[in-house]
């Protein structure tokens, strides 16, 4: 699922994927599918066990410039002070999650940063 403003209605198909790798917590990478749209672009999500806890790791754009991947709370909108956010990108130039240019959260996120394709 390759998107740019030519095939922008494609990122509505739920079906794009991305894969995180070599974050530090390895609990965020794996495979995240797209399950909304936040910000005009995919929202993709992931389940796994976390600190004791299954947890929905959330890949999300916020504000048309930042990606985060966070830990978003059940029944609530992404990029509120709620969210545990792990890891950040800012990359406004694509409909997707950068590949690089990932920063970890400091206190939050553990390094390396991941890396996303």
């Amino acid at each position: 699922c390759l998107l740019n403003e030519s095939n922008k209605k494609d990122t509505e198909d739920m079906n794009c994927v991305v894969h995180v790798e070599r974050a530090g917590l390895d609990e965020v990478n794996g495979e995240y599918k797209q399950t909304g749209m936040w910000d005009g672009v995919g929202l993709y999500t992931r389940t796994a066990y976390w600190s004791g806890a299954n947890v929905t790791f959330t890949l999300f754009r916020s504000d048309g410039c930042r990606w985060f991947v966070s830990i978003v709370p059940n029944g609530r909108s992404p990029g509120t002070n709620a969210d545990t956010d792990l890891y950040t990108a800012e990359d406004a130039a694509t409909n997707r999650p950068p590949c690089v240019k990932w920063k970890c959260i400091p206190g939050f996120g553990t390094e390396p940063s991941p890396i996303c394709f």
